[in-house]
C-alpha cells in the first residue's frame, strides 16, 4: 500500500498513515498483490473517524486470516491512510431530458455501494525485524461501473483514473553465506565465490553483481594483502606465508548502485596436512594357543602433526588381503578404546598377519603390519576347569570375541584376588553350547597337583562335584549379562602326557601357504653366501684388470715371456778383482830401467846371479787380455803389474 507522498488508485496525495498493522502471514515466500478502496472521502478526517468500525473489522479480518478465503490469498500487511484529493476541472456533460434540465455534477461523488476493483500485477514484499512494508509494483485499477441515484436527473458513471506505480529497487542480500575457509601455509589458495552467496531480486545471483572485497571494518585492503580477488571469474586467490587467522569482507551492487551488507570470512592459515607417522610399530604379538588377549595400541605408535598422538586419531584393523575382522572368529577390535581382543582356540597355531591402519581428521592414513604368533602349549596340562553360565550362546557368547575375553578376565580376576595368577595364564580349551560352558587349565600349575588342589578348594566345594564354592558365587561378576548366573563348576584331573616342545615352533610359522621355519634361516643364509662370494670374485676381477693398465707400450717390451727383466749397463754392479796384479792407471808411465853396474870377472862373482842378469828381459807392463763376461761392454779395469826383480847394489 503507498505510503507518505506516493499517489495511490484515488490520486491523493500528501498521504498520512493513520494506524497500520501486521496480517496473518509473517514470513511471506511469494510475491504479492496490493488491494486498496476508501471508507470515505472529503478534505479531512477527523479523530473519531479512527474507529470506524470498518477500521476495527479491518484489523481482526487481517490478523485471523479471515481475508484469506474472500480473497484467497494471505494477508501480510494492513493500514489505514488519509489523503488530500487533488482539484481537478469539473468536467461537464452535455445531456437531453424530456423533462428536466440535467445537472452536471463532481467526477468524485460518494458512491452507495463499494468500488470493485481488480488489480493486475504482483508486489514485492520485504520484511524488517519490526515493521512490515508493502512495496507496490505497476499496478492498474480497472474499476467496474456502478449507478449513483440522482433526485434532480439520471444517475452518471463516475471516472476513476488509471494510476500506474513504477516498483521501486530493492538492495540485494545475502542468500547463502560462506562457511570459514581452510588455506595452507606456503601453498597457492584458491576459492571460487558461489553463484547462491549473494542475491538480488531484479539481478539475479552473483555473476550477474558486482562484487569487492574490503575488511571487515569496510576499509579498503592494503595493496600488499595475500587475499587477492579476481573480479572477472568472482575467485579469492593467495599464497599465505604466515601462519594466522585472516578475515576479509565481501559485498555486492547491483545495476542500480545499491549495495548489499558486508560478509565477513574467516580464513583460516594452517600447516601442510601429511599423514600421521609411524612411531613405534607393533611388530610381533606372541600368543599361546588358548590364551586370551587384552591389547590396547599404545599411544606412541601413530603421531600426527595436526591431530597429535595415536588416541587422538580413528584406528582400525584388517587383514593382510584388506578385508574387515567379522568374518574372523577369535579376534576383534574396538575403535573406541583403540583394543585388540584375541582369543585362539582350534587349529590356529602359526603366523597370521594383519594391519593396524591410523586416520587422521582430513582422512589420511598411515598402515602398521604386525604378526601374531601362536605358538602351542609347551607341556600338557593334569587338569581342566569348568564352568556354566546361564547365559545366551547364540546371541551374546558365541559371535563376540570381546565377551570371551572378558569372561575370562573376570575368572582371572577372581583367582587372582587369591593366588598368584591373572587371566593371561588361563589356556581356553574350548567353548560349547548349553547355555554357555567354557573349560580351561591354568598354564602356571599345568602339572602342579598341589596348586591344583588349591585352586579347586576356592573354585568347588568339597563335599560335591559340580557344585560352586559360595565365596565364588558371590564375588565372580558375569559380563554376560546383569541376569546371568553361575550354574555349575567342576575341576577334572587328567593322566599328564609328557611331550617335547619343538623348538622351531616359539617365534616361527607354521607349515602353510606363507612357508616354513627353513625358509626364514637356510634360504636368507645362502642368499648372503652368494651374495659374499659374487663381491670377492668382482673385487680379484678388478685387481687383475688394474695391474695390467698400469703398464704402458715402452714398458711392455722391457718383458719377455719368461718374465725375466732387461739388465742395461749402467745397472751393473762393480766387481772386486782379485789377484796379485796390481791396479795400473791409465796415465801411469812405466818404471826407469835400473842402473848398470860394470861387469868383472872377479873369482867372487856368482855364476848365477850373472845368468839372471843376462836371462831377465827388460819389464813391460802387462796387457789387457780382454777376458770379459758375454754381454759385458763395461770399459776394462786396468791391473796392477808387478814389480820389478829385485838387484842386489
Amino acid at each position: 500500500m503507498p505510503g507518505k507522498g506516493e499517489k495511490t488508485a484515488f490520486n491523493l496525495k500528501d498521504v498520512v498513515v493513520l494506524t497500520a498493522g501486521p496480517g496473518w502471514v509473517k514470513d511471506p515466500q511469494e510475491r504479492g498483490v496490493s488491494v486498496s478502496w476508501k471508507i470515505g472521502c472529503g478534505d479531512s478526517i477527523t479523530e473519531s473517524e479512527k474507529s470506524y468500525v470498518s477500521v476495527g473489522h479491518l484489523k481482526s479480518a487481517s490478523q485471523t486470516g479471515a481475508f484469506k478465503n474472500e480473497l484467497r490469498s494471505p494477508v501480510v500487511a494492513w493500514h489505514v491512510t488519509y489523503g488530500r484529493v487533488k482539484h481537478r476541472q469539473v468536467v461537464r456533460v452535455r445531456r437531453q431530458a424530456l423533462a428536466q434540465t440535467p445537472m452536471p455534477t463532481s467526477a468524485f461523488v460518494t458512491p452507495t455501494s463499494a468500488i470493485v476493483t481488480q488489480v493486475i500485477g504482483t508486489p514485492t514484499i520485504a520484511r524488517s525485524p519490526t515493521v512490515f512494508t508493502v512495496t507496490p509494483t505497476a499496478t492498474r485499477i480497472i474499476p467496474s461501473p456502478t449507478q449513483t441515484t440522482n433526485p434532480y436527473g439520471p444517475s452518471i458513471t463516475p471516472i476513476i483514473p488509471i494510476t500506474t506505480v513504477p516498483p521501486p529497487n530493492t538492495k540485494p542480500y545475502i542468500y547463502i553465506p560462506i562457511n570459514n575457509l581452510t588455506a595452507v601455509i606456503n601453498v597457492p589458495f584458491t576459492f571460487y565465490i558461489q553463484p547462491d552467496t549473494f542475491r538480488d531480486k531484479e539481478d539475479g545471483q552473483t555473476p550477474n553483481l558486482k562484487l569487492d572485497m574490503y575488511d571487515p571494518q569496510g576499509n579498503e585492503l592494503p595493496p600488499d594483502f595475500w587475499v587477492k580477488l579476481d573480479k572477472t571469474s568472482q575467485s579469492l586467490t593467495g599464497i599465505p606465508k604466515v601462519l594466522d587467522d585472516t578475515e576479509i569482507a565481501l559485498i555486492v551492487t547491483d545495476s542500480k548502485g545499491l549495495m548489499s551488507m558486508l560478509l565477513v570470512i574467516t580464513i583460516r592459515v594452517v600447516l601442510k596436512n601429511v599423514p600421521p607417522v609411524l612411531i613405534n610399530h607393533v611388530d610381533l604379538i606372541p600368543l599361546y594357543i588358548g590364551q586370551p588377549l587384552v591389547f590396547k595400541v599404545p599411544e606412541d605408535t601413530f603421531h600426527d602433526e595436526e591431530d597429535g598422538p595415536t588416541p587422538k586419531l580413528r584406528l582400525s584393523m584388517k587383514t593382510r588381503e584388506y578385508e574387515i575382522l567379522d568374518a574372523l572368529s577369535w579376534v576383534t577390535f574396538d575403535v573406541l578404546s583403540q583394543t585388540i581382543y584375541a582369543l585362539p582356540v582350534g587349529d590356529l597355531i602359526g603366523k597370521h598377519e594383519f594391519l593396524l591402519i591410523a586416520y587422521d581428521s582430513t582422512g589420511k592414513k598411515t598402515i602398521d603390519a604386525f604378526e601374531f604368533h601362536i605358538n602351542p602349549a609347551p607341556v600338557e596340562p593334569n587338569h581342566y576347569f569348568g564352568l556354566k553360565l546361564d547365559a545366551d550362546y547364540k546371541k551374546t557368547f558365541e559371535k563376540s570375541v570381546t565377551m570371551r575375553v572378558k569372561l575370562c578376565v573376570e575368572i582371572g580376576k577372581y583367582f587372582g584376588d587369591r593366588f598368584n595368577t591373572s587371566y593371561q595364564d588361563i589356556r581356553v580349551n574350548g567353548y560349547r553350547e548349553g547355555s554357555v560352558i567354557l573349560e580351561w587349565n591354568f598354564a602356571n600349575i599345568a602339572t602342579n597337583v598341589t596348586g591344583v588342589e588349591d585352586y579347586k578348594r576356592k573354585y568347588v566345594r568339597e563335599d560335591t562335584m559340580d557344585t560352586p564354592f559360595p565365596k565364588f558365587k558371590e564375588d565372580f561378576v558375569c559380563p554376560i549379562s546383569p541376569k546371568c548366573s553361575v550354574v555349575e563348576t567342576w575341576v577334572v584331573m587328567v593322566e599328564q602326557v609328557t611331550t617335547t616342545p619343538d623348538p622351531n615352533v616359539i617365534g616361527r610359522a607354521d607349515d602353510d601357504d606363507d612357508g616354513t621355519w627353513w625358509e626364514y634361516t637356510i634360504i636368507p643364509a645362502f642368499v648372503i653366501a652368494a651374495l659374499i662370494f659374487i663381491i670377492g670374485l668382482i673385487i680379484i676381477i678388478c685387481i687383475r684388470c688394474r695391474r695390467k693398465s698400469r703398464l704402458d707400450k715402452n714398458e711392455k717390451v722391457v718383458f719377455v715371456q719368461r718374465k725375466k727383466p732387461a739388465v742395461f749397463r749402467e745397472e751393473y754392479p762393480m766387481r772386486e778383482v782379485y789377484g796379485n796384479q796390481p791396479l795400473i792407471t791409465p796415465n801411469e808411465k812405466a818404471p826407469l830401467p835400473p842402473p848398470a853396474y860394470p861387469r868383472s870377472s872377479t873369482p867372487t862373482e856368482d855364476p848365477s846371479e850373472r845368468l839372471l842378469s843376462d836371462s831377465s828381459p827388460s819389464y813391460q807392463p802387462p796387457f789387457d787380455s780382454g777376458h770379459e763376461p758375454a754381454g759385458n761392454s763395461r770399459p776394462p779395469v786396468a791391473s796392477y803389474r808387478l814389480p820389478p826383480p829385485y838387484v842386489a847394489p
